[in-house]
C-alpha cells in the first residue's frame, strides 16, 4: 500500500493564499531544506552548476532556504566562483511556499531521499521542478529529463538550461 503525503495542509493552503514574495534575479532557482556539513543534500553541487551556466545566465539566482553546519561552506563555495552575489542563504523560513511561488524552478539534488515533501510543496505552489535520480524523487519529477544523476553538477547545469530553454518557447 502506498500513502502519498497530503501536501495542501492547512500551513501549506495559508502560505499560497498570502501570494507571491518577489525575489532578486531573474531566472530564480531555489531549494529548500537542511545543510549538512556532509552535502548528502547535494547543494554545493547545485552551486556548482549555477556557476557553470554563469556564461549563459548572468541574471540566475539561487535561493537557498534552510539550516544546517554545513552553511559557511556553502558561502565559501559561492565566493570562490564569484557568485555569491546571486546565491542568497536567508535562512530557515517558515514560509517557505511564498518563496516556492517566486521560484522559476525548485531543484531538489539529493543523493538520498525518501521522498521529498519540499518538491510536493514546489508542485503546490505551480513552481516547476527537477531533482536527482534517487528515492522518492522520481515519483514526484514526473518529467523524466528533468531528473538527473546526483553528485554531478554539469548534469544538473544540464537540466537547468534544458527546462529555461523550453519556458522560452
Amino acid at each position: 500500500t502506498v500513502l502519498y503525503n497530503d501536501t495542501l495542509t492547512k500551513r501549506v493552503t495559508e502560505q499560497l493564499n498570502d501570494g507571491e514574495k518577489s525575489l532578486l534575479g531573474t531566472p530564480v532557482i531555489g531549494f529548500a531544506g537542511e545543510f549538512p556539513s556532509g552535502g548528502t543534500k547535494g547543494v554545493s553541487d547545485l552551486i556548482d552548476a549555477v556557476a557553470l551556466l554563469s556564461d549563459s545566465y548572468p541574471n540566475l539566482h539561487l535561493y537557498l532556504l534552510g539550516r544546517g553546519d554545513g552553511i559557511e561552506s556553502l558561502r565559501r563555495r559561492a565566493s570562490h566562483y564569484g557568485i555569491a552575489d546571486r546565491v542568497h542563504l536567508p535562512g530557515w523560513v517558515d514560509d517557505p511556499i511564498r518563496y516556492m511561488q517566486a521560484f522559476d524552478l525548485y531543484i531538489l539534488p539529493s543523493y538520498h531521499e525518501g521522498l521529498g515533501n519540499s518538491l510536493l510543496e514546489a508542485l503546490a505552489a505551480e513552481t516547476p521542478i527537477a531533482g536527482s535520480d534517487v528515492g522518492g524523487i522520481p515519483e514526484v519529477v514526473y518529467e523524466r529529463d528533468y531528473l538527473f544523476k546526483p553528485g554531478n553538477p554539469s548534469a544538473i547545469a544540464d537540466v537547468i538550461d534544458k527546462i529555461f530553454k523550453s519556458e522560452d518557447n
